[in-house]
């Protein structure tokens, strides 16, 4: 990001790569038992897909606001703005890959008990 005819760097290390998130939805779906074997890699394979997705959409707002707001945005940008973005989006993406199965399987269980 150029500022004030000087260059601003970012890096991204391990913490905010999304490799810990990468990890975690892969196992929770790895083991859950609402879908079979095959569809579990499938939903797998889309949540991972998803949890990159969501964390490159992180990175592009925490840089935009950066760029437009200047450094002192730094804090505020990765620390409020992109982790409530990236938090929203995952839990959004974890009620779509496994509440809501869940739910409609314990519905049916219900409704046919």
């Amino acid at each position: 990001i150029k500022l004030d005819s000087n260059w601003t760097t970012i890096d991204i290390d391990i913490e905010n790569s999304g490799l810990l998130e990468v990890c975690i939805i892969f196992g929770l779906i790895a083991f859950y038992p609402v879908y079979k074997i095959g569809k579990r890699l499938l939903i797998a394979v889309v949540g991972v897909v998803s949890v990159y997705i969501i964390n490159l959409l992180r990175l592009v707002v925490v840089i935009s606001l950066i760029h437009w707001g200047g450094r002192n945005w730094s804090f505020v940008a990765h620390t409020v703005v992109g982790r409530l973005i990236f938090f929203i989006l995952v839990i959004a993406l974890y009620w779509q890959l496994m509440t809501r199965p869940t739910l409609k399987k314990l519905g049916e269980y219900i409704k046919n008990a």
